[in-house]
């Protein structure tokens, strides 16, 4: 059983062609009962080694509601965070620039039936939700990544129902206001679920696109120029009827790596490098029954990715050379786990966090959080709300 960010963007994903955006959306929640506490830390980002932000949603009577925690080198603390006025929202992604400035970007419930995208900044003393810049007559949407070169310099990716198919979503922050983004022209249902920037300006976003023959999806790669996102060529995975890019670091324009899944016999994780002009594949140990979903570098050699086994956390190591499939801390209360992402502020300190269930499709279960100390890995204690 995958994790439940997982299920959420596959579920999304693995039927491009027939508009799944809100339905996908919609299933991805189990609303808890009365006085019952459910929650799952969906995103992190570490602008200190002791200094880390999670993100996620975390169960109500009624759907979810966004949910945060603050990490200070010794404890996670539940924060406050900025409600918007729909039933239904959560938050998959964050990224701060630094301690007093983080944007986290995801889903709220726009009507009964239909989910439009969502934005919250934190100021290093509350979170507020921003308005963001929507396609007009959009029917639903929603963003599953963003990255933030500086504070003033966020770039947030995902997808949205058009007309016919599905059609990829991205926008600016400029520190004060939201703005749509030149799309790729691509003339076939595709979502971006994966981006990053480089201080010096560069992205490269990475998801799924419809095969040619609208038989399957393969894995999708934009690159950001002059402000503008044109697509780069991608591998095709032989024997493959789904293969999806979930995530992407780069140190630079010339280098990138990303992660995610194939899927044939069964699910496979998969990475891939980025030299400037081509993606090809790389080789992972341990990768059956595995999906890659988080990334991050301290450096091009030195990099963890986080994901989901058949009931446990994994996590490969990137030296510059070769990965790694390197064990998680065990847990042994017969709970099915995963990690949805990572931030490694340094080559010896990395945050992972994601979320503890029952195995259920949409269960949210309880917040998970993992430290890799540059050798092995260890459970936080990550409170419930």
């Amino acid at each position: 059983m995958v994790g439940r960010r997982a299920v959420q963007i596959a579920a999304a994903l693995s039927a491009l062609t027939a508009l799944t955006v809100q339905s996908a959306a919609v299933a991805s929640v189990r609303p808890a009962a009365a006085g019952v506490h459910e929650a799952a830390l969906e995103a992190v980002s570490c602008p200190r080694p002791k200094l880390c932000i999670a993100v996620g949603r975390r169960a109500t009577p009624h759907g979810q509601a966004p949910f945060a925690e603050r990490w200070n080198g010794r404890s996670w603390a539940i924060q406050a965070i900025g409600a918007p006025k729909a039933s239904d929202a959560f938050l998959v992604s964050v990224s701060c620039p630094s301690a007093r400035d983080c944007t986290a970007v995801g889903s709220q419930a726009t009507s009964a039936k239909k989910f439009g995208v969502l934005a919250e900044q934190w100021n290093g003393h509350r979170w507020r939700v921003t308005q963001t810049g929507d396609p007009a007559g959009v029917a639903a949407g929603t963003f599953y990544s963003v990255s933030c070169a500086r504070a003033d310099n966020c770039v947030a990716v995902g997808m949205w129902q058009g007309r016919t198919r599905n059609l990829t979503l991205s926008e600016r922050w400029n520190g004060h206001s939201w703005k749509l983004m030149t799309p790729a022209r691509l003339g076939r249902s595709a979502a971006l679920t994966g981006v990053h920037c480089t201080a010096s300006g560069f992205c490269m976003a990475v998801g799924e696109i419809a095969s040619p023959g609208q038989s399957g999806e393969v894995a999708m790669a934009e690159e950001l120029t002059k402000g503008a996102w044109h697509r780069v060529a991608a591998p095709v995975l032989p024997g493959s009827s789904l293969t999806i890019f979930y995530d992407t670091w780069c140190g630079n324009r010339f280098s990138c790596l990303a992660v995610g899944q194939s899927q044939g016999a069964g699910n496979t994780a998969v990475a891939a490098r980025w030299t400037g002009s081509i993606w090809t594949w790389q080789s992972l140990s341990g990768a059956a029954s595995q999906i890659l979903l988080g990334i991050s570098c301290s450096s091009s050699a030195r990099c963890i990715a986080v994901g989901s086994g058949a009931t446990r956390p994994v996590s490969q190591q990137w030296t510059g050379a070769s990965w790694t499939s390197v064990p998680t801390a065990h847990i042994a209360d017969g709970s099915v786990d995963g990690l949805y992402q990572v931030s490694c502020p340094t080559a010896t300190r990395c945050i992972a966090v994601g979320a503890r269930t029952n195995g259920g499709l949409g269960a949210i279960g309880y917040p998970l959080a993992e430290e890799w100390n540059g050798g092995s890995w260890r459970v936080l204690r990550a409170p419930n709300p």
